[in-house]
């Protein structure tokens, strides 16, 4: 009777620790979710000037941009991958992924050329994968005028340099990076288009 007692605590100890855990862990992603700005504390990161192109970087939760930016970003996607995704046993379908790139935590990396015209973006979220805190980067996608020049590797636009951010602001010991797409063409034909762990920390 003494030792089923025992392991019935033992049981319920571990189910506490894992829920204290869990909650631990959508806190952080809450707190994430919270940032106004999550490149405020990084100014270098908002102003991209080198190879012949001079744009501007913000980031803004998908509620915060207007109808005809969410507009372009799709339209950009669908260019640059809806031949991929048919190509693939995903197959592309416009409900589909509009819905993703509009869900309520969907925020947005997006470069704007002349403060006016958007030439670039990244769609990221903060979330919980597998009971981790994640940043969870969608794609990248540039219009063709502006890729080769390195925009699509400087730290705004790259997991790594978005977890720094993240990490830096919101004081976590902790955070990992999913990469849904790529924006390489033919990513989704070398079989990388699941989610790929590309680092375990910062």
């Amino acid at each position: 009777m003494g030792r089923k007692s025992s392991k019935a605590k033992e049981k319920k100890q571990k189910r506490l620790e894992e829920r204290a855990a869990m909650d631990a862990v959508c806190a952080k992603v809450d707190a994430a979710n919270r940032l106004g700005d999550p490149l405020e504390a990084f100014p270098v990161f908002k102003k991209y000037d080198r190879n012949g192109l001079n744009v501007s970087i913000e980031c803004k939760r998908v509620s915060g941009l207007e109808p005809a930016t969410v507009d372009w970003a799709f339209d950009l996607t669908k260019t640059n991958m809806q031949t991929m995704y048919e190509q693939s046993e995903w197959g592309w379908k416009d409900r589909e992924k509009r819905e993703e790139m509009t869900d309520d935590r969907a925020w947005y990396l997006i470069a704007w050329e002349s403060s006016s015209v958007p030439v670039a973006f990244s769609h990221f979220r903060f979330d919980v994968e597998c009971g981790d805190e994640v940043l969870y980067c969608y794609e990248v996608q540039l219009e063709s005028k502006v890729r080769r020049k390195g925009l699509g590797k400087f730290p705004d636009f790259s997991a790594a340099g978005l977890l720094t951010s993240t990490h830096t602001c919101t004081h976590l010991d902790k955070w990992s990076v999913y990469s849904h797409l790529y924006e390489s063409p033919g990513a989704l034909g070398r079989g990388l288009a699941g989610p790929q762990r590309e680092t375990d920390s910062v």
